[in-house]
């Protein structure tokens, strides 16, 4: 399946596919990097996808979680985006970490001391994209974040 695919789900595309030949300046990011955030408890995960390389308009929104336990969730990336941020707004604290990697550190709180994902640069923690999310179009509930199950063997 296609990370396009993946990404859309169900639902209709927000834009026109890139084209096949497309090979965006970091391409270890979708195959190799993956964000995943750890929760505890209720709370929502804010996710901003900024500086389209294609002209397109920011997209914000936010992923609730009702759980009382822990939760893992993996973000989703698309390749129209050249940069993304994350924050948690939860009762409790909540970390991120790459992949399978045991280092984790903080999520930010705020847009304005946000976790960024900027292509080809390190993740950046206390990131201010409170501009971008001024000019972003909302779609609260229907950013892609994947809630991944405690029971994968």
């Amino acid at each position: 399946m296609l990370l396009q695919e993946i990404l859309l789900l169900d639902r209709k595309p927000l834009y026109p596919p890139l084209p096949p030949t497309f090979i965006h300046p970091n391409n270890d990011l979708p195959q190799r990097h993956r964000p995943i955030v750890t929760v505890s408890g209720p709370g929502n995960l804010h996710h901003l996808s900024y500086s389209s390389n294609s002209g397109h308009q920011s997209i914000v929104g936010m992923m609730p979680t009702t759980a009382t336990n822990t939760t893992n969730l993996l973000l989703g990336f698309s390749y129209t985006f050249l940069g993304y941020a994350f924050y948690w707004d939860g009762k409790s604290p909540a970390f991120w970490r790459l992949g399978n990697k045991t280092f984790c550190e903080p999520v930010g709180t705020s847009w304005t001391a946000a976790t960024g994902v900027p292509w080809g640069n390190e993740i950046q923690l206390n990131v201010d994209v409170s501009a971008s999310v001024a000019t972003a179009a909302t779609f609260d509930g229907q950013v892609t974040v994947y809630f991944i199950p405690d029971d994968l063997d």
